[in-house]
């Protein structure tokens, strides 16, 4: 016969209901009393039927994770499958499995994101990537489902909202770069209709505009790929004025703008610094080594599983939190001569 709660409960001395408690990590029995549970447990050979406790507890063990424009997700150097690694072991650690709703760049015709999470029955929700002039963004603020948004700021009662603080990872870069006597600094975009892109060059233009250094010239639309990288490197070796530093909204640009001021004979950094932002492990490994801003993906996936259950399993309301960013200081940089 299979072994039962009520078993392991003879042998531990608990209550059915004290054993129950420990099996499913809840927060009212002590961490001791779940060691010795689950010790019994794993020796009396007790297997946990997991579809009949989800109908009793009405649960589905379920979350939804979105991905937003999947088809600019080509390489494993991209800032969703930083946070994959993580969050899927964070979620299985509570026996909980992940729905992954992939959601393409065109905003047309979408389906309810709600109403797709309510048909599967999801428990809590996780976004990524979501734009700034997403047509269900009013839908997911009022939504009654736990939700965290990752490098998007919404704020709702059953929303929390976690990222890195944009403003202060490119005051860090351009800080580092003043200290090195850098004033002439070009800057590559990311998406127009992203947040953290937003954020991160509205604070390069306040910076320059205050030091009365900006110039539209030395600004570059990108879009995060290594291509924009690339031509905006292009772009800058082709100006008459050329800045004596770069600094790109991500580390893939930064990658394909020493590219192109390579073959063009421009000597990085001897010629041109350039800072990246991510930390992506690419960075370690190109030459010049890249200089960037660390956003420590692990964290932010660990602080968004941890919020996600405190609203699940503790109804708390929704909190905005921001990871602080890391100057990563490596040989793509040097002083001004």
């Amino acid at each position: 016969m299979p072994v039962t709660i009520k078993d392991i409960a003879l042998k531990t001395g608990l209550s059915v209901s004290a054993v129950s408690k420990a099996l499913n990590d809840k927060g009212d029995i002590s961490e001791e009393q779940k060691a010795k549970v689950r010790q019994i447990a794993e020796r009396l050979g007790y297997k946990k039927n997991i579809l009949a406790s989800r109908l009793v507890n009405q649960k589905s063990n379920t979350l939804g994770l979105f991905i937003f424009s999947r088809n600019l997700m080509w390489s494993s150097e991209n800032s969703a499958f930083k946070y994959l690694s993580t969050i899927m072991d964070e979620v299985k650690k509570r026996q909980y499995d992940i729905l992954l709703f992939s959601v393409d760049s065109d905003l047309a015709n979408r389906q309810s994101y709600i109403d797709m999470c309510l048909e599967r029955q999801v428990e809590g929700v996780i976004y990524i990537g979501l734009g700034s002039n997403d047509p269900h963004l009013e839908e997911i603020r009022q939504t009654d489902i736990p939700t965290v948004v990752l490098e998007h700021t919404l704020t709702g009662k059953n929303i929390s909202s976690v990222g890195i603080d944009n403003q202060k990872g490119i005051d860090l870069a351009l800080n580092y770069l003043e200290e090195l006597d850098h004033t002439k600094i070009a800057f590559i975009k990311g998406f127009n209709d992203v947040e953290l892109s937003q954020v991160r060059f509205e604070t390069y233009c306040e910076y320059m505009k205050k030091k009365s250094q900006y110039h539209e010239s030395w600004v570059i639309q990108g879009d995060f790929s290594l291509k924009s990288g690339y031509d905006g490197g292009n772009q800058i070796a082709k100006l008459t004025d050329k800045p004596t530093a770069i600094l790109a909204a991500n580390d893939l640009m930064a990658i394909g703008a020493i590219g192109a001021l390579t073959e063009q004979n421009i000597s990085v950094p001897q010629d041109i610094s350039v800072i990246g932002y991510d930390n992506f492990d690419i960075s370690k490994y190109i030459t010049p080594r890249l200089t960037t801003i660390d956003q420590n993906f692990k964290q932010m996936a660990t602080v968004v599983i941890h919020l996600l259950f405190e609203m699940i399993q503790h109804n708390i309301q929704g909190k905005q939190v921001l990871i602080d960013p890391e100057l990563i200081v490596r040989d793509s940089t040097v002083k001004v001569v």
